[in-house]
């Protein structure tokens, strides 16, 4: 499949390649990506993905309209390449090291800050490309959110405990509260495997894009894939690099477990019916049974950027 990438770029998009020894890294996504390097491994020469041309049509013209407002952010697409019965996407690349390359460089407490503050910082400025254009914002009531996701997954055949149930319940009860509050699109899997990470990260996904509106969501998901990192510094520390996060009617102790649980929960949807993300899945439902044991503060706690 390697092979055939770059054999396809040579064939459809010959410009793009040089005729030098081509390097592949495969980045297994939600839908994965391929990464092409010349000689210089800090900088690939392009991503590509294969897909169904409808699908990616969709994303490229979400890439087009973020790099509009934020070329540096979002690098340059072009448009999707039919081929045979797949289309073969292409995004230009950008200095910036995947994360698969980066991580074990991450040891220090402050590699970690320097990590989680450019990520926030290109979470902020991608907020707000999106928040820019008015059809990709929305008012949205954040319980109801919760309960249609909780919903879905029920009927996808998702089965949580009794005490899970409930609990989720009494949160769709206390965000009711909040009542209406402007939101836009997310990304949908804005995390550290999405990045392209240089003195300006750039992001490389966009297949999920404006599934949910649910305000924090990006964030939510950048928080938990920063607490995988070893080297973290203390809460009050790192919640100061997520300085730059709205929405501050719902950073407390009360509802950041039920938005959290919210992620859960969208992420065990989009696992649905993709026999490859069926663990993934199986840990999702997993960790939404290990939240709902927690404490609200305790959940609250084990936040570092919200």
């Amino acid at each position: 499949m390697i092979l055939d990438v770059v054999d396809l770029i040579r064939t459809h998009a010959p410009e793009v390649l040089p005729t030098t020894q081509i390097s592949v890294a495969y980045v297994r996504t939600t839908c994965p990506k391929y990464l092409l390097f010349a000689a210089d491994a800090s900088r690939p020469l392009c991503v590509a993905q294969l897909g169904e041309l409808e699908s990616l049509a969709r994303v490229h013209a979400v890439i087009e309209r973020l790099h509009r407002r934020n070329a540096a952010l979002v690098p340059e697409s072009r448009p999707p390449i039919p081929v045979m019965s797949r289309a073969l996407h292409l995004q230009s690349g950008v200095a910036g090291l995947p994360w698969f390359r980066l991580k074990s460089h991450i040891r220090t407490v402050e590699q970690w800050c320097d990590l989680a503050r450019k990520a926030a910082n290109a979470l902020s400025s991608f907020d707000e490309a999106v928040a820019s254009y008015a059809d990709w914002r929305r008012s949205v009531r954040p319980s109801l959110l919760l309960d249609q996701e909780f919903e879905l997954a029920r009927n996808r055949g998702v089965t949580v405990s009794l005490e899970a149930a409930r609990w989720i319940d009494n949160k769709v009860r206390l965000l009711d509260a909040i009542g209406t509050v402007d939101s836009h699109l997310q990304h949908g899997d804005f995390c550290l495997n999405n990045l392209l990470i240089g003195d300006q990260p750039s992001i490389i996904d966009f297949d999920e894009f404006g599934g949910t509106s649910m305000p924090l969501n990006d964030w939510i998901g950048l928080d938990l894939s920063l607490r995988e990192l070893s080297s973290r510094p203390d809460r009050r520390e790192a919640h100061s690099i997520g300085s730059c996060i709205t929405h501050a009617e719902l950073r407390s102790d009360a509802f950041i477990p039920g938005i959290l649980v919210h992620y859960l929960l969208w992420r065990i949807n989009q696992a649905h019916a993709h026999v490859t993300r069926e663990h993934a899945r199986r840990a999702l439902i997993a960790k939404v049974e290990e939240t709902v044991r927690k404490t609200d503060r305790e959940i609250a706690g084990e936040m570092y950027l919200l």
